[in-house]
């Protein structure tokens, strides 16, 4: 039996764990982040073999432009742009899915290193 869940919090550029995780999640993220690659490059260096990188944030697109108000957001993302992330070169895309929240709509998904 594997061990319970174990959450690690901290900047993803600063983690330089010995461990691999099942799973890295980045929740309410990258729209935060200027610079996302660096940031998905050390998700990717922390995952056990068959792991998966799992992503969520605002849905950018014209009729909810309410997240575009929110001025810690530096980026945005439309659904092209995730699926561009989640299927760049040298990552096999596994889910994606948009979804309604109670401040808009928001969209996740996950990959997995080619």
């Amino acid at each position: 039996m594997k061990a319970p869940c174990r959450f690690q919090q901290g900047f993803a550029e600063d983690l330089a764990l010995a461990e691999r995780f099942d799973a890295v999640v980045l929740c309410e993220i990258l729209e935060h982040v200027v610079d996302v690659p660096p940031v998905l490059a050390v998700a990717e260096q922390h995952l056990a073999p068959g792991g998966r990188v799992y992503v969520s944030m605002p849905l950018d697109v014209a009729n909810h432009a309410d997240w575009r108000s929110r001025k810690e957001h530096v980026r945005h993302f439309t659904p092209e742009d995730v699926w561009q992330l989640l299927s760049a070169p040298g990552r096999r895309p596994v889910w994606y899915q948009q979804y309604q929240t109670p401040d808009g709509w928001a969209q996740m998904g996950s990959y997995a290193p080619a």
